[in-house]
C-alpha cells in the first residue's frame, strides 16, 4: 500500500482479456481491499485488449458496490470492453503510451437461425445498456457517441482526455 496525497492507495492489476477468470480475480481484490478497510481509494490498473461484455459488466457493478472510490488507470492498451470499464473510475487516467479505442460491439453467434435472432437481440440489448453507461460518463449523446465512433476509433491520451473519456494523463514522476 502505497501513501499520497489522497491518503492510502491500494493497487489491483487487471490485465489480459475481459473474460470470467481475470474479473473474478479483479473483483475478489477489490473486495478484499474494501474488507480490509486500511485503504482509502483503490487504483485499478488496467492493460487489456477487452473481452467478453457480461464479464465487464459484473466488474462495472462490483466498482459500483465498494464505498471505497476505485480510480482506474489504463496503461498500455485500453480497448473495447476495457474503455467501458474505464469510465466506471471516480477518475478516470491514462498513462502517456497508452491506446484507448472504442468501437461498435459485435455478436459471433452460433447455431440455427432461431439461436441466432434471440443472440441478436441479447446483443443490441447490451450494446444499448453500454453505449448508454459510456455516452452518460463523456457527457454525449448516444447518437454523438457513435458517430464520434464511427466503425473503430483509436485515441492517445490526449486525445481521450479532451472527449472526457479520461480526467487526466498519469505521467511518471520527476526523479
Amino acid at each position: 500500500m502505497t501513501k499520497n496525497r489522497a491518503g492510502r492507495v491500494e493497487k489491483v492489476i487487471l490485465s489480459g482479456d475481459i473474460d470470467e477468470a481475470t474479473v473474478g480475480e479483479a473483483i475478489y481484490e477489490l473486495f478484499r481491499i474494501e474488507r480490509k478497510g486500511k485503504a482509502d481509494r483503490i487504483e485499478l490498473w488496467m492493460s487489456t485488449y477487452g473481452g467478453s461484455v457480461n464479464s465487464g459488466f459484473a466488474l462495472i457493478d462490483a466498482i459500483e458496490q465498494l464505498k471505497i472510490p476505485v480510480d482506474i488507470v489504463a496503461s498500455g492498451t485500453c480497448m473495447s470492453m476495457g474503455t467501458h470499464i474505464l469510465q466506471a473510475g471516480d477518475r478516470r487516467y491514462a498513462t502517456p503510451n497508452t491506446r484507448i479505442m472504442i468501437h461498435p460491439m459485435s455478436t459471433g453467434y452460433f447455431g440455427n437461425l432461431d439461436e441466432g435472432k434471440v443472440e441478436m437481440r441479447e446483443s443490441k440489448q447490451l450494446e444499448k445498456s453500454a453505449m448508454e453507461q459510456m455516452a452518460k460518463r463523456v457527457g454525449m449523446s448516444v447518437k454523438e457517441l457513435k458517430r464520434f465512433q464511427g466503425r473503430i476509433r483509436y485515441m492517445s491520451p490526449d486525445e481521450a482526455k479532451k472527449h472526457n473519456f479520461i480526467d487526466g494523463i498519469r505521467r511518471p514522476p520527476k526523479r
